[in-house]
């Protein structure tokens, strides 16, 4: 038989590997009113290679490193906030944007594009991200 894949049994095996290959980081987004939301989460952080910064035509430069990170942290924190998932645009909030902060062993990086990856279900399981 074949097994079911749901977006709850994907979410607890990449927090399983997150717990042993990650390490603590805090994201965080200033919100419009000046206040900044931040969320402490668990995530797996490594430099692009000179082969990936090479294909990317221009996109990624030296400096430049990939994140992996599950949804679970964002979903238990309500992040960024109640008020900014109700006035936001279609866009899904908990995923990070272009300017929002991502700290990883005491140093600020800043996110320059973030993704859902995959959904299953139409759930939310793993985000990706390029900071610099």
């Amino acid at each position: 038989m074949f097994a079911v894949t749901t977006a709850a049994s994907e979410r607890a095996t990449l927090d399983r590997v997150l717990a042993l290959v990650g390490e603590p980081c805090r994201l965080e987004r200033l919100l419009p009113s000046g206040e900044t939301r931040s969320v402490d989460v668990q995530a797996a952080v490594r430099d692009y290679n000179a082969v990936e910064i090479g294909q990317s035509n221009g996109g990624l430069q030296a400096g430049f490193s990939k994140v992996i990170m599950s949804s679970t942290e964002i979903d238990a924190a309500g992040w960024p906030d109640l008020v900014t998932l109700a006035t936001q645009t279609a866009d899904d909030p908990r995923i990070p944007r272009r300017g929002d902060r991502f700290i990883v062993q005491g140093r600020a990086r800043i996110v320059q594009a973030a993704w859902a990856a995959p959904r299953i279900g139409g759930e939310l399981v793993r985000i990706e991200m390029t900071i610099k």
